[in-house]
């Protein structure tokens, strides 16, 4: 009814789009008032008020301007307009070119007047006028890596504080901030709550409610619009939003289509099934496109052929391939999907990396799909109802797919998401005190009204007031309220203003003739005073029930048979009853008609369906039955579906894979290639004999494909069979059996990537072979099921980010299977310990696991015997061209490529806190390589026998021969897996930065995070992120930028990973330091962990050598460069303490001591100082020969500190300048200003003051340039610079004749 007010002339645009009228005061285009809601009547005489088309035609035959349809301006006729533009601009000056034409389909604001603000705008409440945009646009870019974006108005009010327009929800374009570019306000943003009514209420949405707007109180840009209803059970959400769909499906015009509306319901009990929910609402926006594609409307068709071209554009093969396994109608829409040209190994490839597609690549990949579609002009309405029952790891992704479309200016404002939960069940006190037991959508939500990209309006559904259950009444019973308040009263009293309890009651009494029409009095009549003393319950839930009583057995007991599926029931399901026995005579179908009339349920119109008519109904029905009875009737459903999809008969397919899985891991005998895989359920339960299955290890995949139509009668199936409980079944062979079910489910939920759901069955499938409290698991008689349960649970609880649990369950798997039966769970434990912290146990087991894989490591390693085994490699490998190592595209055995996957996810573990291992793993996996053929998971291999080439032996030129190994085959790979991009990140940092440029390398990790995320792998490209600010700190970036960047990683990056966290934490601390900022608030890690030293003594306590060396570097860099070269040696010793790898922090810190040792010499060090600072400089002229552009002005700046030592003035001076200008061209500002600075301390050591000034202003500049204010200021205050002028001269000069 609010929607219908504000668009009465039957056009979408309202507020300042509305023209003349629509609800709102508005501006004409001179700037006037037009104070109401009557349209005005054209001008030039009297006569009915004209419509808007009539009025636009009136003023184009007149040759006046005309206002477009989207608020802006169309084509101007005539010569009339622009004299008179003239004119005016003539007149004053400042409205120079605020006449001028706006381009079409854009605008929404009309002019801007001399302040910037629309010269068409809603009246605020304090009497101010509110720009609803303009031409011109400031938009508040960022100047970081990580973009930002603006903020918009949402509410307005007339002069007197009544509210209008207030459901501006982008009903046109340029609603949602005025379209086209418009003037950024930067004002604080305030939360807005008001109160109210909906008028002329019925039954239907007679609720009243208040909203909160997180937009400020400017018109600035638009943002992505989300919008959450909340209220408690029966409240009217759904109904509420349904009016609003329905408004915008049914209300479209050729100049903007009708809205493009997807709903769906996340339901009880069913949390872990969200991800297919979610599915199914891509799916149903894909499905609706597909049909475009036959419909008679040609612009569907057009616009059917549109989305497949710009679909084409934005998705490559790959992209398409991981969206068809959770939104398989895209093949429809792409048949390019399943006709891939490409070679057999290549597909082989794409089906490894997309079988499992994770929630961070899913979520890049759907805004993409979004923005493609959002692009192409069309509105979407996305609606999610009860949220409250969606899983954390959804909720995730439906925020960031907000927000993510929140990035696109013009995408964003087509599209408008609307949720509805239930507040009772989410905003509960007990658990917001406890942070832990907080339901994730608190999360979320805070999340988006914090996120400048999404205008968050928060509506609350409460109870009907009085007034409005009289106005339901008086409208239904079309009777004047005098005679209807007293019942209304009545009814009021006994429900609280419940709507739903409502809507029954009234209903109730209809139903019972307690209401009936009186021919007597020619209306509805009652007796209130029977009304006030009938017992109805106490609550919605017994009325409901008490209804349901009268309904004939066979009814309800089809009714009680649909409760059991939840809210909705496909038909197709119901069909598939027909011949079960807890299904009355003729089937369900035949009782249909009659509940569809008592209002129970409803058939969908947009699928073949039928669902309760409130959840609420659905519950109550359910609850009601006697728990036996259930019990009884969820076994019964459960194990009719199976028989009919004869799922007993393929549970061997099931565990095809697991086993083949498992024996692809296990070397074994090099030339068995086939092997025997035995049914995994003892088939006595079922009276069959299952088939021995022989597969190949390249073939082995489940014979249940994601897209077998009997997927989800699979699932359905076994959820009966789970809702009936272990409790129910005695039989142990029914027991076995059901647990087989739960496996084959949860595979088959892992296929399609839903961890939530395979973790949901094969807990199930373990509790109904005894549970880990009882004593029925790990039986000779099911050993093999609970032993695949156990490790798909491990599994899917490290795919979810549970790795507490994950880890628990792979030890239980450890403990019961032999060794080489439990290496794939194997390599998920030492990932789970890797990301709890426990380094330790995480190395151990790895090397358990690569004894295990028969590749020798020593127990206790030495340097003589890494040196011989990297000599004996070395020999190997020389037969072998470059062309031989880098091509990877032999065929290699999939339990070879498994076992270079696994070793190489050991790599992070061992740097931490076991490097005397890597030489040794190193070179048995180049061996393997080169035994069992070059493929891309050799990639990691290589990179670390490079690395070890100049670490250990100093090879520095086969060190750059393997660095370009690794790059090759990296850049040709034809799938992206994690070990080659791991393996990028990795070798860039501690390989590569000796002969790249850093800068160079700094825009190739950030390459490879735009890579990673559109794979899904975050925690990898996250990292890549911070190594890639850390390249830009060491390369001289200025650090504002650096600082800004960090700032927006450290809020991303804690979602994902902890250790990530702290080392970008250490980064942005030591530049807050230099840029002499404050800090601020230390990020929350948990436990004790409240500043730096904490950390410390936490990297201590946890053996994370990783991170204690950096918290070491950090204090060591920050020390040096703020000239306190006494607590700089203290952390130099403490990183000296501890094993180091050659890395680029290193590097730098190795540099810095010799200027150290060289100036501390000069200040009376002794021998000791000059030996050290000499032994840096050989070791500066080794990396010098690696990169002129990294090492030559360092070289440069130890030579000068070297022969000021020597009291060799003159080369010293040369040295200095020489090191200075190389900084300078190498853009290098801030060891220019390190050269410079040093040189000034020389000069001053000679007494050549003046000179020393000179150069220490010159060095005072390039840190003001770098953004180093404290060094700089440290620098005014130490050397006096303020006291005598130096005049510049061209010495000082940069390239490009420019003061430095």
């Amino acid at each position: 009814e609010t929607l219908n007010e504000m668009n009465r002339d039957g056009d979408l645009g309202v507020g300042a789009e509305a023209e003349y009228g629509g609800g709102s005061r508005e501006y004409d285009d001179r700037g006037t008032n037009n104070g109401g809601r009557k349209q005005r009547p054209p001008r030039g005489g009297g006569g009915p008020p004209l419509n808007r088309d009539q009025q636009r035609e009136q003023q184009f035959a007149q040759g006046r301007p005309v206002r477009g349809r989207y608020g802006g301006r169309a084509n101007e006729r005539g010569q009339h307009y622009e004299q008179q533009q003239q004119q005016r601009e003539q007149q004053d000056p400042r409205m120079a070119g605020h006449y001028q034409q706006l381009p079409p389909r854009q605008g929404g604001g009309g002019h801007r007047d001399d302040r910037g603000f629309s010269s068409r705008m809603s009246s605020s409440s304090d009497g101010r006028r509110r720009g609803g945009g303009g031409e011109e646009g400031f938009p508040n870019e960022s100047s970081g890596l990580l973009s930002s974006t603006g903020i918009r108005t949402y509410e307005s009010r007339d002069n007197d504080g009544d509210h209008h327009d207030m459901y501006q929800m982008g009903m046109d374009n340029g609603v949602w901030g005025g379209g086209g570019r418009q003037q950024q306000q930067h004002q604080q943003q305030q939360q807005q709550t008001t109160a109210v009514k909906s008028p002329d209420s019925d039954t239907d949405n007679g609720s009243s409610f208040s909203i909160s707007s997180s937009s400020p109180a400017a018109a600035v840009e638009s943002r992505a619009e989300a919008v959450f209803v909340s209220g408690v059970a029966g409240s009217g959400k759904s109904n509420f939003v349904q009016n609003v769909s329905k408004f915008l499906r049914h209300n479209g015009s050729s100049h903007c289509p009708s809205w493009m509306v997807v709903k769906v319901k996340f339901q009880r009990k069913e949390e872990h099934d969200s991800r297919e929910v979610v599915s199914s609402l891509f799916e149903k926006l894909v499905s609706d496109i597909v049909d475009m594609g036959e419909s008679e409307n040609e612009e569907d068709v057009d616009y059917y052929h549109l989305a497949i071209g710009t679909l084409s554009e934005e998705l490559d093969p790959a992209h398409l391939a991981c969206l068809s396994n959770f939104i398989p109608s895209i093949s429809e829409l792409m048949p390019a999907v399943d006709n891939d040209d490409d070679d057999e190994a290549n597909k082989n490839a794409i089906h490894a990396e997309t079988s499992e597609v994770s929630l961070w690549q899913l979520v890049f990949l759907l805004s993409k799909l979004m923005g493609s579609i959002l692009s192409l002009g069309r509105k979407i309405l996305v609606c999610c109802d009860d949220l409250q029952w969606c899983n954390s790891s959804m909720l995730t992704l439906i925020s960031e797919l907000i927000m993510s479309i929140g990035l696109h200016h013009e995408e964003r404002r087509h599209f408008l998401f609307m949720g509805m939960y239930r507040d009772d069940e989410v905003l509960n006190t007990a658990d917001l005190q406890q942070q832990q037991k907080q339901h994730p959508l608190v999360g979320q939500l805070a999340a988006l009204r914090k996120c400048s990209l999404v205008n968050v309006t928060e509506m609350k559904l409460s109870s009907l007031p009085l007034e409005e259950v009289a106005n339901m009444i008086m409208m239904e019973m079309r009777l004047p309220m005098r005679l209807v308040v007293g019942l209304a009263s009545v009814v009021h009293k006994k429900t609280s203003g419940h709507a739903i309890f409502v809507s029954q009651v009234l209903n109730s009494l209809v139903r019972d003739s307690t209401i009936a029409y009186s021919p007597r009095k020619h209306r509805f009549d009652w007796d209130e005073n029977k009304i006030a003393t009938l017992r109805m319950g106490d609550s919605v839930a017994s009325l409901i029930v008490s209804n349901l009583s009268s309904l004939q057995a066979e009814a309800l007991q089809s009714l009680r048979v649909l409760s059991c599926f939840g809210v909705q029931i496909p038909f197709t399901l119901i069909k598939l009853f027909r011949g079960s026995k807890c299904i009355p005579k003729g089937g369900i179908e035949s009782y249909l008609p009659g509940l569809i009339e008592g209002g129970v349920v409803e058939l969908s119109t947009t699928g073949p369906s039928v669902f309760f008519s409130h959840d609420l109904i659905q519950q109550h029905v359910y609850e009601n039955v006697p728990i036996e009875e259930r019990r009884r009737l969820h076994l019964d459903l459960g194990t009719y579906i199976a028989s009919e999809i004869s799922l007993d008969a393929s549970l061997h397919a099931a565990t095809k894979s697991a086993e083949a899985g498992v024996r692809d891991l296990n070397l074994g005998e090099s030339s068995v290639v086939d092997v025997d895989v035995v049914d995994v359920v003892d088939d006595a339960h079922t009276g069959e004999l299952s088939p021995t299955i022989t597969t190949t290890p390249s073939s082995s995949s489940s014979s249940s494909s994601p897209s077998s139509p009997s997927y989800p009668l699979v699932a359905i199936a076994t959820n009966q069979i789970n809702f009936a409980g272990p409790d129910s079944v005695s039989n142990r062979s029914q027991q076995i059996r059901f647990a087989g079910w739960n496996l084959r489910a949860g595979k088959d939920a892992a296929e399609r990537s839903n961890f939530q759901a395979a973790l949901y069955f094969y807990e199930s499938g373990i509790a109904f072979l005894g549970g880990e409290e009882k004593d029925g698991l790990w039986l000779e008689d099911s050993h093999r099921l609970c032993h695949m349960l156990h490790e798909g649970s491990a599994t899917a609880y490290f795919a979810v980010g549970d790795h507490w649990n994950a880890v628990k369950f792979a030890n239980l798997v450890i403990g019961n299977v032999p060794l080489h039966e439990s290496l794939m769970v194997q390599y998920h434990l030492i990932r789970a310990l890797d990301n709890l912290g426990r380094y330790s146990d995480a190395v151990t087991n790895g090397l358990n696991l690569l004894r295990s894989l028969k590749i020798d490591i020593p127990s206790e390693p030495t340097l003589s015997a890494a040196m011989r085994a990297m000599a004996d490699t070395g020999r190997a490998v020389s037969a072998y061209t470059f062309d031989q190592i880098t091509n990877t595209h032999h065929i290699v055995d999939e339990k070879k490529r498994n076992v270079l996957r696994c070793t190489a996810a050991l790599l992070i573990s061992f740097f931490r806190s076991a490097q005397r291992y890597l030489p040794f793993i190193s070179c048995a996996l180049v061996n393997y390589s080169l035994e069992n053929g070059i493929c891309e998971e050799s990639v990691s291999a290589f990179m670390m026998f490079g690395y070890f080439k100049v670490s250990l032996e100093g090879k520095y030129d086969e060190g750059c021969y393997w660095g370009s190994v690794v790059f090759k085959i990296v850049e040709e790979a034809y799938v992206q897996t994690k070990t080659t991009l791991n393996s990028d990140m990795i070798c860039t940092m501690y390989l590569n930065f000796l002969y790249n440029p850093l800068k160079e390398l700094a825009f190739r990790q950030l390459k490879l995070y735009q890579k990673c995320t559109a794979i899904g792998e975050m925690e990898i490209g996250l990292m890549a992120l911070v190594f890639s600010l850390t390249l830009s700190f060491y390369g001289g970036e200025k650090l504002s930028l650096i600082l800004k960047s960090a700032e927006e990683l450290i809020r991303n990056i804690m979602n994902h990973s902890r250790e990530g966290t702290k080392i970008a934490l250490l980064n942005k601390l030591l530049i807050d330091e230099l840029m002499g900022n404050s800090s601020g608030d230390f990020p929350d890690f948990g436990g004790v962990i409240r500043d730096e030293d904490s950390l410390l003594i936490h990297a201590d306590a946890r053996k994370n050598l990783l991170l204690m060396e950096a918290i070491h570097v950090k204090r060591f860099n920050s020390a040096f460069w703020m000239g306190d070269y006494t607590k700089a040696n203290k952390c130099s010793e403490a990183i000296l303490a501890l094993p180091r790898v050659l890395k680029i922090q290193l590097v730098f810190h190795t540099f810095y001591t010799g200027l150290i040792a060289f100036e501390m010499h000069r200040d009376g060090g002794g021998k000791e100082q000059l030996a050290k600072g000499k032994d840096v400089l050989d070791k500066m002229k080794i990396w010098s020969k690696c990169s002129t552009s990294n090492f030559d002005n360092k070289l440069l700046l130890l030579e000068a500190e070297c022969h000021a030592s020597m009291c060799d003035i003159k080369a010293a001076k040369v040295a200095f300048e020489a090191s200075g200008r190389s900084a300078r061209d190498h853009g290098l500002i801030h060891e220019q200003g390190l050269a410079c600075e040093l040189y000034g301390k020389f000069l001053t050591s000679i007494v050549e003051a003046d000179e020393a000034l000179r150069w220490f202003k010159c060095a005072h500049t390039c840190y003001i340039q770098w953004g180093a204010a404290a060094k700089a200021e440290w620098l005014w205050t130490e050397h006096n610079l303020g006291l005598l002028p130096a005049a510049g001269d061209d010495r000082f000069l940069n390239k490009h004749g420019r003061e430095w």
